[in-house]
């Protein structure tokens, strides 16, 4: 089960277009956000994005 402020990171994250502007909207760190696009990932089982070393892709 994915928690509701997964979601509603998942959303800033689309809404912002980047993992910094929208990390700055929820007060978070970037790494906390990517760790929890990642936690989402995981949970439905699908690649939300492309990672490479410095950069995610949508």
């Amino acid at each position: 089960m994915v928690e509701i402020f997964l979601l509603e990171q998942f959303v800033s994250l689309a809404k912002n277009g980047s993992l910094t502007r929208a990390a700055e909207e929820l007060h978070i760190t970037q790494p906390a956000l990517s760790r929890s696009m990642k936690k989402i990932e995981d949970a439905f089982g699908v690649s939300l994005f492309e990672r490479s070393k410095s950069k995610l892709f949508d």
